[in-house]
């Protein structure tokens, strides 16, 4: 059994494919190899296995380079809601100080939620609460708060659930990603596994050749 490169997959990919492009240009190689059953024919299933594995990798990175620009996105658009939010959920403490009944369907009582579950479903209830109650709004805008603003802020949370959706939707795809590169890997190093204990006995007399193929030849 030939060690794995313990690099990153970057790297072992790498490694993969000096071995298998210089196994296939170099005709004495061929030759020895083609001995032990490893032809033309059976390298270029090495070659589409590793092709593959390389696919696969790039469509793992690309995925979980969407997920982060969606994450960056969603934290962005969670700042500007929640700045808006605070200072609404402040001025109505003030305006609502001595109504228990606004105070509890508002949700302005007790600490603000810190997960975006949390915070949207708190956020919401002073929205939807607030907008739909002309005597909230009353008080409301006695303290400036008027109802355009207050639509204002509820378009934020909108748009703040709407990224939520969409990052969770890149965090699947990104998994999803992983797992099918995890699998195409898996093939191709079961392959390489066996390709390179092979060229290493087939290549034992020609140590020129396993260094071509970047192996190092047994001590």
């Amino acid at each position: 059994m030939v060690s794995r490169p313990s690099q990153s997959i970057e790297s072992r990919l790498s490694f993969y494919q000096t071995a298998l492009t210089n196994a296939t240009s170099s005709s004495e190689v061929q030759t020895a190899l083609a001995e032990f059953g490893y032809d033309a024919q059976k390298l270029q299933v090495g070659q589409a296995l590793y092709d593959q594995a390389f696919s696969t990798q790039m469509q793992q990175q690309k995925e979980y380079g969407e997920q982060h620009k969606a994450t960056q996105q969603l934290n962005q658009l969670w700042e500007t809601a929640d700045t808006s939010y605070m200072r609404f959920v402040q001025t109505a403490r003030v305006a609502f100080k001595n109504d228990p009944s606004a105070q509890l369907q508002l949700a302005l009582n007790g600490r603000r939620k810190t997960t975006i579950a949390g915070w949207l479903l708190q956020a919401s209830l002073l929205y939807t609460h607030a907008l739909a109650s002309p005597a909230f709004l009353a008080s409301l805008n006695n303290y400036g708060i008027t109802a355009e603003k207050l639509q204002t802020g509820q378009a934020q949370l909108q748009a703040v659930a709407g990224a939520k959706a969409a990052q969770e939707k890149e965090k699947g795809e990104a998994q999803a990603a992983t797992q099918t590169r995890d699998g195409a890997l898996e093939a191709l190093e079961e392959w390489m596994d066996d390709f390179l204990d092979i060229a290493r006995i087939a290549l034992i007399e020609q140590a020129q050749f396993l260094e071509i193929l970047g192996l190092k030849q047994s001590s």
